[in-house]
């Protein structure tokens, strides 16, 4: 792995691959979150206990659809707020302060001694 550190920066080639790959961990915790809520039914049984007999009594498609929504909403807010906290970090660039750091300031050479 080691090897890989000093030579894939120097790389042309892997550049475009890198910036092509940014989305993939969000993808990735999205399809990982789906896997887990698919399959999240540990306390069924097979072929005894079906869904529609362990449902919570009262809950409608309404409820359903609500909730749906509304963790839609708050997801996909939160990708957007990720996405432009990333996009200002890579605009500010390697040579900016650290976010939140005050920026140093030069003095110009008309005001020294």
């Amino acid at each position: 792995m080691l090897p890989l550190i000093r030579v894939l920066p120097r790389a042309r080639w892997a550049h475009p691959v890198l910036m092509l790959m940014t989305p993939l961990p969000f993808i990735l915790a999205i399809l990982g979150w789906m896997a887990r809520e698919i399959g999240r039914q540990p306390w069924m049984i097979w072929e005894r206990l079906t869904v529609a007999d362990a449902m919570t009594p009262g809950l409608t498609a309404g409820m359903v659809t609500t909730s749906l929504i509304g963790f839609t909403a708050v997801l996909g807010l939160l990708a957007v707020v990720d996405y432009v906290l990333i996009a200002r970090a890579i605009r500010r660039g390697p040579q900016a302060p650290d976010l939140g750091a005050a920026a140093e300031s030069t003095p110009s050479p008309a005001l020294t001694y």
